[in-house]
């Protein structure tokens, strides 16, 4: 897969989750760059039973306003865009409050954060998030959207 990753991500922890689950993670990057990611209809893929599956959406970016900071416990999210452009932000969530409880493996802060760093995310690159990472996808970046973005999110069990 030529994709390059983000310069956000926390490489440390990528090393070391890769370094134990390294067959997991070779499932992953071989399902990404087997398939024909622009052709995928919107769904959920296995890719290694519930270790390891892909979700595909379509949506118009959304207004900051409108974007909170999630986290997960169970899984970590690689999130690429295939088509289009969106602003993530990644922030620790010390100092960040809750304003939805965890539920099915997801939970919600607010919409901003003193701390929070963002990047432009391009189908040139790749996100991945762990429990630890705050993270709020979706964002505009301000420019006009011709069509809805095409997103793929792998959840990989952390």
């Amino acid at each position: 897969w030529e994709v390059v990753p983000a310069d956000c991500i926390d490489r440390d922890a990528m090393d070391e989750h890769y370094n134990a689950n390294t067959a997991l993670w070779n499932k992953v990057f071989a399902f990404l760059k087997d398939n024909d990611l622009p052709s995928l209809a919107v769904g959920e893929y296995e890719i290694s039973g519930k270790d390891a599956y892909a979700i595909v959406s379509e949506y118009f970016p959304k207004d900051s306003s409108e974007c909170r900071f999630e986290t997960h416990r169970k899984y970590i999210d690689l999130q690429y865009v295939i088509n289009g452009e969106e602003m993530i932000g990644i922030a620790d969530t010390a100092g960040m409050s809750l304003s939805i409880p965890y539920t099915d493996d997801i939970q919600f802060y607010g919409t901003s954060s003193n701390r929070a760093e963002y990047e432009t995310a391009t189908p040139d690159k790749f996100f991945v998030f762990f429990p630890k990472d705050a993270h709020r996808p979706s964002l505009t970046t301000g420019k006009n959207q011709i069509g809805p973005i095409k997103k793929i999110v792998v959840k990989v069990l952390f």
